[in-house]
């Protein structure tokens, strides 16, 4: 009889740690499920970032180019005020010259 008990004893316990371990397999396949969930959406946000990097180094890289055509075309203008003004004095010395 105590044998039967034992044996009785060992069966209960062996459905109740296969439940047991069919609950941790459903854990663990939910825990998995949450990790790929987690890994898609850290995906998603780094390849978002990149894109708005990209665009706002596309942005500030056409700001520094518009910038730049303005102080080119700024100098030119400055290059040209400068020989124009030189010219003028040039003219200045050579009528001064001539009317010494």
């Amino acid at each position: 009889m105590e044998l039967k008990k034992q044996i009785t004893d060992l069966i209960d316990q062996s459905k109740v740690n296969n439940i047991e371990f069919q609950k941790v397999k459903v854990a663990e396949q939910q825990s998995r499920c949450e990790i790929d969930k987690l890994n898609s959406a850290i995906g998603e946000i780094m390849e978002e970032a990149a894109v708005k990097t990209r665009q706002e180094v596309d942005s500030l890289k056409k700001l520094y180019n518009s910038n730049l055509e303005k102080l080119i075309s700024e100098c030119s203008m400055l290059e040209i005020v400068r020989l124009t003004f030189s010219f003028n004095v040039i003219e200045c010395v050579c009528l001064l010259i001539k009317y010494i």
